[in-house]
């Protein structure tokens, strides 16, 4: 599953936890114990477990003012002027009040003050990008732009977790320190097999080789799980319903 997320966002690597809650607390955490005299720069708009991340990681932080490119610049300055390494926190849609960051322009200041980035995309994955990838991959931004994505299986995808995606270093380096990730128990199967429906927003060719029992499988395994967005009704058409973009389970 980590591969196809990996690949849904066009990065090298991902790491799967038990909720995006929990990806994001417990990565922020990481990263705090791996890069050295870090601070976080972090919009005052951001979910509480990005906050309760930067919390608990005991790292310096600069709150700057909600997608205020102005505020964010000035403490970016302040961070380097500090001899600090500046991590600019943010999301690319905000769940409270349903507006979406100015991202290439933070991508840009990221890049002017040599800050990584971290982009929560919970309200974006399954919805926007031509595969689901969310707005990084609708704006085409890469790993040279974005250091970590953030993700959930909840919500568009209708299925339980939370993932990171970025450079295979990174994922690796927060795989071996990341409590709430090496202490959690293992997704249950359903999840597992739900889940896989990302493949077909990637490969429609996945499609050819498997068999009518097993799309009935999915199907209802998906629809179950409240309600999922498809890129194509390839995979309800071939099962005989009308093909939709999404599917709403009463």
């Amino acid at each position: 599953m980590e591969r196809e997320l990996a690949k849904l966002h066009d990065r090298q690597s991902a790491l799967l936890f038990t909720s995006a809650y929990v990806a994001n607390e417990w990565t922020l955490v990481a990263l705090a114990r791996i890069i050295p005299n870090l601070c976080f720069v972090s919009d005052s708009g951001n979910h509480a477990s990005m906050i309760m991340g930067v919390k608990h990681s005991r790292a310096d932080k600069i709150i700057f003012k909600h997608n205020d490119l102005e505020d964010l610049e000035k403490a970016l300055k302040t961070v380097v002027k500090n001899k600090q390494t500046p991590v600019v926190i943010f999301e690319s849609v905000y769940s409270m009040d349903g507006d979406c960051a100015p991202i290439k322009e933070i991508v840009a200041l990221a890049h002017k003050y040599n800050a990584m980035t971290y982009i929560d995309e919970v309200h974006a994955v399954g919805l926007y990008g031509e595969h689901g990838g969310g707005m990084c991959e609708k704006l085409n931004l890469y790993s040279d732009d974005i250091d970590i994505i953030n993700g959930t299986l909840g919500k568009a995808y209708g299925v339980q977790g939370g993932y990171i995606a970025g450079d295979k270093s990174i994922m690796d380096a927060i795989r071996s320190v990341a409590s709430g990730f090496i202490f959690t128990p293992p997704f249950p199967m359903d999840s597992k097999v739900a889940a896989s429906a990302l493949r077909f927003s990637l490969d429609t060719d996945v499609l050819e080789a498997i068999t009518p029992s097993i799309l009935v499988a999915l199907t209802s395994a998906m629809i179950s799980s409240n309600w999922v967005v498809f890129k194509s009704g390839a995979i309800l058409s071939k099962i005989g319903f009308v093909s939709l973009k999404v599917v709403f389970n009463d």
